[in-house]
Formats: structure tokens, sequence, C-alpha cells
């Protein structure tokens, strides 16, 4: 949603001591640059245009890394892999941002002084702030001025898009969303204000117009910068105290609210700036009583609380609500949108509407903003038929083939990308002509990257990766993939491990890439050395990989590059590895089907890394029994079982061998895993538990239908707790997992 305008407030400053500019402070470089854009005139405006995608979702304004994240980082079985001083400069996620944050701060030195207020100005609000139940309220006066003339003029006076995300971010990187965020919550306490709703923010009080002024700054800042989205969500509790105010709205001023209640538009702009981020759609369940315990929480979800407001007569409301719901919605909760299909007619009207107005926007939003929503909304599967059976092609076709805005152009692309991936809206793409031809020639779209890319991508799924021989007549082939040979003609040299994963877990995944190397696996990861067409690479990728990491999360779920990247390899088949990447996430949809009911490696915080690697490698050394004959490998075969006899030597010297457990050694293995009261665990011993950790490990399904039917575990904690347990065992009796072998 879009942002805000800036408020008056012509609030004197009083005698309280403000914050002092110092000019040496922030990260700024002094260079020059002009802007002759004007001031934006529109309440809610578009926002957050090229990428690079934490999921696709949301985007960051930084060099587009388009279709999937992989690189060639591989070395062949039996090297050495490259030393951190010799390997080349790595293309990760948190150098991309880092260069394009210091190129903004080299396009923008005017912005140098506004920068170093900023970064003083939150250290001033935290010192205002007063521990206790009943704290007095600060002077809210000065307060008002400060955020007026340091924050909030300045974002007037910025009003460039990167600009305002120059600012968002610099005020993440050093603090100042969770200053203002504690401080928001001390002012609600000190003045004190439960619930901000219609009825407070018909009071004048200043310390009123504060809470309204940080509303702004969050609601604006949150429109440009995911960085500053990421600190609403990981560091200031806003998300609670907005269901708060939501859910007194609802309860007492339903009927009451339009398009210029503040309270209720500014808590939905703010969700729905946080949700277009790409944030896990975790943050949006919430707590509401801070003196709940983990073990008796009721969270509350926003797609709960907003439901109730798309009943509303006014239109404004209802879509900014659709809107927000379009991208916090899951598969469970999507049966409610899809049962009333009228909401799926109501945006393309809004849309329709917005298309014929002259600036393109209806009741503030752009038509790029409600595409946006509709792509959100196109990733449910259920949702794509529903969306053709309302008509939405040829909307979406009169956009690509006659707009004049680059901008619309690639939002629908992003809607056809995700439409392609129910089978018969293939070949209705395909079937017109005229569209195929205009969509294939986009690809090559030299003068917005973003159009490309989502041709790009859009095309490759519509072709199933075939962009030659489904080229249409007269239009020059994009690309010519290799052809996937199968896998019994592969040399074995030039095969490798692929790591298909989403951006937010590289930082770990660059962890498993580099130990893997070490036991002598090539590897194939986009980190380094990424040149020529992403689609390309990611394509050849895949066709050369003998096994496919899917390291799965919501976010490698929500994102149309990596379905594109994990059904192509499903599609080729390739083996896959699932690998877990977010606690306790189950994946549905079509990331459910793809993974189903086979093995998976959890790499969450729940356990240690060097067992999780363990395991992944010996399995990996199963896999590759087959096609990586040992006589030919003898060096990748004795790296590895090096490092599986390394790991398992670790704290050996004081284990008792499993196998000959006593029932006292099982009992108190029981008890120290709070499974002693399970009436079927009294038939266990060593031997047998042993038998059910390799049943666990090779066999899950089989596994869990022997817990249910032979040891009477129904419930889903007790099933949990044994589990649990299980797992435990790779670390606490390492040399059983020489029988997997």
């Amino acid at each position: 949603m879009g942002s805000s305008n800036s408020i008056d407030n012509t609030n004197q400053v009083s005698k309280q001591t403000a914050p002092v500019t110092d000019n040496t402070a922030g990260n700024v470089q002094n260079t020059t640059s002009t802007d002759n854009s004007q001031p934006h005139k529109s309440k809610l405006k578009s926002s957050l245009k090229k990428t690079i995608q934490n999921s696709d979702t949301q985007t960051v304004t930084q060099p587009s890394t388009g279709m999937s994240r992989k690189l060639n980082v591989s070395i062949r079985p039996g090297t050495e892999s490259p030393t951190p001083s010799k390997r080349p400069p790595m293309r990760t996620i948190s150098k991309i941002i880092r260069d394009a944050d210091d190129q903004l701060y080299n396009r923008f030195p005017e912005m140098k002084d506004t920068l170093n207020g900023i970064t003083t100005l939150g250290p001033w609000l935290s010192s205002l702030i007063e521990d206790g139940e009943e704290p007095e309220e600060p002077d809210c006066k000065d307060v008002g001025q400060q955020l007026k003339t340091k924050v909030l003029d300045k974002f007037d006076m910025f009003n460039e898009s990167d600009q305002r995300k120059l600012m968002g971010n610099h005020m993440a990187k050093h603090g100042f969303v969770k200053d203002l965020g504690d401080f928001y919550k001390f002012l609600l306490k000190a003045l004190p204000l439960p619930e901000y709703t219609l009825a407070e923010a018909d009071d004048k009080d200043d310390g009123i117009a504060v809470v309204e002024q940080m509303r702004h700054i969050f609601w604006n800042l949150s429109d440009n910068s995911v960085e500053f989205c990421n600190e609403i969500v990981e560091n200031t509790g806003m998300i609670r105290l907005l269901v708060i105010d939501l859910l007194a709205m609802k309860e007492r001023e339903l009927n009451l609210i339009k398009e210029d209640s503040f309270p209720f538009v500014s808590a939905v702009g703010i969700l729905h700036n946080v949700a277009r981020s790409g944030v896990t759609k975790s943050f949006f369940s919430v707590v509401l009583d801070e003196k709940e315990t983990n073990e008796n929480a009721h969270p509350t979800n926003v797609w709960d609380v907003l439901m109730p407001f798309l009943k509303t007569k006014n239109m404004h409301i209802k879509l900014i609500t659709l809107l927000c719901l379009a991208h916090i919605v899951n598969e469970q909760q999507n049966k409610d949108l899809s049962g009333n299909a009228s909401l799926f007619d109501f945006l393309l009207e809004m849309m329709k509407a917005a298309i014929k107005n002259k600036d393109r926007r209806q009741y503030g939003f752009s038509v790029e903003e409600l595409l946006d929503g509709l792509a959100n909304l196109a990733k449910n599967d259920s949702n794509k038929a529903i969306i053709m059976d309302k008509k939405a092609f040829p909307i979406l076709r009169d956009i690509i083939m006659k707009g004049k805005s680059e901008g619309e152009k690639a939002e629908a692309l992003k809607v056809i990308w995700e439409l392609a991936f129910m089978g018969k809206n293939k070949q209705i793409f395909m079937g017109d002509k005229d569209f195929w031809k205009k969509l294939y020639s986009l690809q090559s779209e030299e003068d917005h990257e973003g159009v490309a890319r989502a041709a790009q991508g859009a095309c490759f799924v519509i072709t199933d990766g075939d962009l030659q021989s489904k080229a249409p007549s007269g239009v020059k082939s994009f690309r010519k993939p290799a052809p996937a040979v199968p896998k019994e003609e592969k040399k074995e040299e030039d095969q490798h491990i692929m790591i298909s994963y989403n951006w937010a877990d590289q930082k770990k995944l660059l962890k498993v890439r580099d130990s893997l190397q070490e036991v002598g696996y090539k590897v194939w990861m986009d980190v380094d050395n990424m040149e020529g067409d992403i689609l390309d690479a990611m394509a050849r990728a895949v066709e050369n990989a003998q096994i496919v990491l899917i390291c799965y999360s919501e976010k490698y779920k929500e994102s149309k590059n990596c379905r594109t990247e994990a059904q192509y390899a499903y599609q080729v088949n390739k083996e896959i590895v699932p690998i877990l990447m977010q606690t306790k996430y189950k994946p549905e949809g079509w990331l459910g089907i793809l993974v189903g009911s086979k093995l998976f490696f959890e790499f969450t915080n729940k356990y240690p890394f060097e067992s999780k690697i363990r395991d992944l490698i010996r399995e990996l050394e199963n896999r590759f029994r087959v096609s990586f004959r040992r006589d030919s490998t003898p060096k990748l075969h004795s790296l590895v079982s090096a490092k599986l006899q390394q790991v398992k030597q670790t704290n050996l010297a004081d284990k008792k061998s499993m196998l000959t457990w006593t029932k006292d050694d099982l009992s108190e293995w029981l008890t120290r895993n709070k499974l002693e009261a399970l009436a079927g665990m009294q038939l266990l011993n060593g031997e047998l538990l042993t038998f059910l950790y390799k049943l666990f490990r090779r066999a899950p399904e089989f596994f869990y239908r022997c817990l249910e039917k032979r040891l009477g575990l129904k419930s889903l904690e007790d099933l949990m707790r044994f589990t649990d347990a299980l797992e435990k065992l790779s670390d606490e009796q390492p040399e059983i997992n020489q029988l997997l072998l």
C-alpha cells in the first residue's frame, strides 16, 4: 500500500534539549547528482519497483537477479575446493544490498545532513523513555517538532523513490526503526492509550498528534524500504499493536470507517507494505497478551481480523483490505477467498477503472499495485482458474500488447507467469498467435530489464523450457537450451549437485556448499562468477545436475522463480533431496506435492549444523554409489569416508552402543525424552529402537504407520515427541548412522 501524505505540525520547539545533528555521522559519500523529478501528488503511491527478490512477492530496488539464484562454483570430484583467499568475489545477497546502498549514498550526497539528523534522533527518543507501569508523558510538542523537521518534512523534500528508500534503509541500519517503535510503545503507555481508533484520532491532544506522526513515518518509509519493513516485524512489536487497534475498530467502529479514517487506513497500509516486502507470514500471527507464554499462547491472525472489513460498503476500505489480504493469504485461508468469486470481480473492476482514469489510479492505488495484488492471488493454483474465468486475460493482454507504461507491462507479465503454472493456461497463451508473438519478443526487451525478465520467466514456464521448438513463427528463437541427456549418458565429471534455494537462506546454504565441496563434490550455486543469461544458466544447471537440493521454506514456495526451477528439475527427472530451511514449516500447495513424503533434512536452528550436514553427506554418498562408481572416483570416496569417520569419532569415547542397551538404559532414554508414560514404549529394547531409527531414516511412510499400529502412538504430540527423540539419537549415538551405509 502506498505511503500517506506527510502531516502539518506547527507545534513550537520547547526548551527541552533536542538532538544536535552530527555532520560526521552516517555513511554518506560526497559526489554530485541532479534530480528534476516533480513532487508526488497522490495520497497512496505506487512503490517498490525493480528488484531482487527476498520472495517474489516483494522487492528491493537493486540489480535484478531475474530467473533464479544459482551459480556454478563447483569443483571436480577429488579436487581441493578453492581456498577463501583464492575464491572469486561472491555475488551474495548481503553484498548486493551493501553495494546498492553504497550506490544510493553516492547518488544523493545532498541527503547527508538529513541522514545524520536521523542517526542522532533515534538515541534522543530513547533517552526520553521511562521505565515503570505509569510513566510520565514526555514533552510531546518538542517530540512532534523534531519528528516533523527531521523526518516528515525531509520525506516530502526528497520525493524520489530511491531517495525515500535510502532514508528507510538508513533508519533500519542505524537502529532508528527500533528506537521509534520503543518510543511508540512508551507513549501509548504514558498517555495512556490502549488503542488508537477513530475516537482517539479526534482528540487534538499533543500526545495523540505524536502517535499520528509516528504512524505516518511507519507507513511512509515501509512503502519504499524492505529493510525498514524487516525492522518493523523483528524489532518493534508494531504488528501486535496494529492488530489491537483493528480489533477495537472492528468491534466498535466497523460501519463508521471511511477512506479518511487515518487509524484504520494507516494500520492496514503498514500491514500491506510489510506483507509486500516478503516477510514470513508467521509474523502476521501475534499473541495479544504479552504475559502469555509460548505454552499457553493463543495467537490472533491478521487474516481473521481483516476479513470482516471486506463486507463494508465503502469501496476504498474494501480495496485496501483485499490487497492486504492478498499478500498474507495461505493455502488454507484461500478457501475463504476462492469461495467468494465476487472479490475477484471487484478487483478486476477496480483495475479497469484505474486504466480508464487519467492518473491510472483507483482509490489511490495505481494499476501496477492492483496487478501486484492480482499476481499474489494467482499464486494459489485454485485461484488461477477463477482469475481466467473472470476474463482477466483480456485485461492483461491489452496492457502487454498496447500499454505505454513499462512498469505496468512488467507487473502484467508477472501475473501471466503465475497463471502459466496451470497447464490449460499455457495452451491459451500460445493459442493467441499475436499475443504469443509479442510475449516471446519481449524476452529481448533492452530498455526495461523488469519486462524482459518477467517475459523470460513466463515463456520458460509456458514452453516447459523448450523455447526453441515452441517459438512463434517469424520470431527468432530466444535461446536454445541444451537437451536433457539421459542420466546414463552423462559423464560423471560433468555432473554436479545443484542447490536450489531462496536468497533469504543464502548464508546458511553457503556453509552447506562449502561442506560438500570439502568432501569433493561438485556444487552449483549462484553466488560466484555469474555471467550471461541467468535463465539459461538455471536451465543448464538443472540439466547437468545429478541431484537437486530443494532448500524449501515459505519464501521458496511463494517465489515464482523457485517454482520455475523446482518444477523444471522434476520435469527432467532429476533426483530431488528436500532440505527444510524454516522451523515448523509444512509445505503446501505445489511444493507439498513436489516434496511429498520424501525424506528431508532439516537445516533450521533446531539442530546443530554439524549433525545435519553429516546426515546429508551420508545420504548423498548413498545416492552417488550408483552413478559415481567408486573405482572411477576413488578420491571422492576416500574423502567422503574420511569426513564421515572424522565426525563419527567425535564424542564416542563415553558412549554405550545402543544395540547393547539394557532395560535401564532404555528407561533412562525414555524418561529424558518424556516418553516414559507411553505404553507402547515398554515393548522396545536397544535393538528394536535401532530398527525404528533405520525405518525413520529410510522409509518414513512405513515408520509412521508402524508407530500408530504397533506402538499405539496416535496423537500428533506423541508422534512429535518420539520423532524428536529419534532425531537426537544422531548426535547421542553417532555409530548408529553407520548402519545406514
